[in-house]
């Protein structure tokens, strides 16, 4: 038998030279690959100055930008189809979100977003989506949502997103102290106290998020 070793092509080295190793594919172990559906879109966060979420963390009440999902798909959200070798390219979507929006785009992908082996391409989740795949091809997803929203925190308070305006902090103070206004006026119905107290705990949570806020 003719030896064809010597003709074939030597694997790229890692950077100190020698092959780099990775965990045998899933195919290649014989099992069946997760069609991750709509999740085989990448996609780009984005905050809006608009919208904030009010969470109770491990940390303490925090106020957070509410993030939105941009599409990168060729042809959809102004995301130009890619040149033969090259990424699709998101500039106009970017600007586009940022002109018309006001969005703050998320770029730096690798600081939330991850990629999992699936049929037919890769899926795209949120480092805190933890994607767990079976042999059969079926598989399922956790959320580590201390974790996120502690993230989206820290976006505030590193700059990346500008902190809550004052017109957006009032509107949501108002809201509150009205659910805790239409909840008094029902006192002997157990499901107005809940709605009382949930209103409060937040209203306490809003003002421990701006201290915090303000340092």
């Amino acid at each position: 038998m003719k030896d064809t070793t010597a003709s074939r092509p030597a694997p790229p080295p890692g950077a100190d030279g020698f092959v780099e190793k990775h965990k045998i594919a899933a195919a290649g172990r014989g099992h069946k690959l997760p069609d991750f559906g709509e999740r085989k879109r990448m996609f780009l966060l984005a905050a809006h100055p608009s919208s904030w979420d009010l969470c109770k963390t491990s940390k303490g009440w925090r106020l957070v930008p509410t993030l939105k999902r941009l599409i990168l798909q060729a042809g959809v959200n102004w995301t130009r189809p890619a040149k033969r070798g090259e990424a699709l390219d998101s500039s106009d979507l970017e600007a586009k979100a940022r002109a018309r929006f006001g969005d703050t785009v998320l770029t730096e992908v690798d600081q939330y977003l991850y990629e999992a082996q699936g049929a037919g391409g890769p899926g795209y989740f949120l480092l805190w989506e933890n994607v767990r795949s079976y042999s059969d091809g079926a598989w399922e997803m956790s959320f580590d949502q201390d974790g996120y929203d502690l993230w989206r925190w820290s976006l505030v308070t590193s700059g990346r997103v500008e902190p809550p305006r004052e017109s957006i902090v009032a509107q949501r103070r108002s809201r509150l102290k009205r659910k805790s206004d239409r909840a008094t006026r029902t006192p002997h119905l157990a499901q107005a106290q809940a709605a009382k107290a949930e209103a409060e705990a937040e209203l306490a949570g809003l003002e421990e998020a701006l201290a915090e806020l303000r340092g």
